[in-house]
């Protein structure tokens, strides 16, 4: 499905688009081809997506997600004074960004809880899980369509095997509420950046949270449009 409003925030900022009719693992692949084969020898795949382990460009960018990270714990110290994080939800596609998780906080002496949350057309993390190895799927439709992928970052799955504690999958209705919600407190969320409130909500009053947890949400998407199916 091509969505128009994504295809002109891209054309607005003076690039521009080809479309290719396929899921995002087929993408990905299609594009990696397009830049090796660039006519001077110069094109570069910017993606979080690692194809082989060990990959440096998709390394970088998980890299560069510490920053984030650092920004939020200076923040924890003034909104909780004396208290740690002890929970974090990330949304999951490929793994980039929960690995990245992974690394920081599994730096800590008080390791909070990681928890993942994918959409469930498109669980490769899930799934590969009960798998007990990196497993593709095929992508049903999700209004999360930047998590709608297939086959999880080489560089990401040793990494999120070992450091996951509770994955979840949240469905379409549940992220369009946690839009709604998120919404009325003013925060502008897309679909992407809500499904790790949908993800707490289905964990709230469960024995994974209790009344001194402190919760980090992650939320990666601003508002955008979106369509619900019947």
């Amino acid at each position: 499905m091509v969505d128009e409003h994504v295809i002109f925030n891209i054309k607005s900022e003076g690039s521009t688009v080809e479309v290719y009719n396929g899921d995002y693992d087929q993408t990905v692949l299609v594009t990696k081809r397009a830049a090796d084969e660039h006519s001077d020898g110069k094109g570069l795949l910017i993606s979080d997506t690692a194809l082989e382990v060990g990959d440096e460009v998709p390394q970088w960018i998980v890299d560069g997600y510490q920053t984030m990270f650092d920004e939020v714990e200076e923040q924890t110290v003034d909104i909780v004074p004396g208290k740690a994080i002890t929970h974090v939800i990330t949304p999951l596609g490929v793994g980039s960004l929960a690995q990245a998780v992974s690394i920081h906080f599994g730096r800590k002496s008080n390791k909070p809880k990681i928890i993942t949350v994918e959409p469930e057309a498109a669980a490769c993390f899930k799934t590969s899980l009960e798998a007990g190895q990196s497993t593709t799927v095929e992508p049903g439709y999700t209004i999360c369509t930047g998590m709608r992928c297939g086959t999880l970052s080489e560089n990401a799955w040793p990494i999120l095997k070992e450091s996951v504690n509770v994955a979840l999958t949240a469905d379409d209705l549940q992220v369009d509420e946690a839009i709604k919600e998120l919404h009325s407190y003013g925060v502008l969320a897309g679909p992407c950046g809500a499904a790790s409130l949908a993800a707490a909500r289905q964990l709230q009053g469960t024995r994974n949270f209790d009344s001194e947890a402190v919760v980090l949400i992650l939320c990666t998407e601003g508002e955008r449009h979106y369509q619900l199916q019947d």
